[in-house]
């Protein structure tokens, strides 16, 4: 899978997103979406939504 340029994230240990190096802020919600899509990689809406 390819990572869009200037996008960076981490999902174990820590949670971050930066983008060209900056910090991104994120909501809780949208930080689980993330790191859901990351994990998992696409999938369709309804598996994502049963497993948040």
């Amino acid at each position: 899978m390819r990572r869009p340029k200037g996008w960076d994230l981490r999902v174990l240990g820590y949670w971050q997103l930066r983008f060209n190096g900056a910090p991104v802020e994120v909501g809780a919600r949208q930080q689980r979406l993330l790191a859901a899509l990351a994990v998992l990689h696409t999938q369709p809406r309804p598996v994502l939504a049963a497993r948040l």
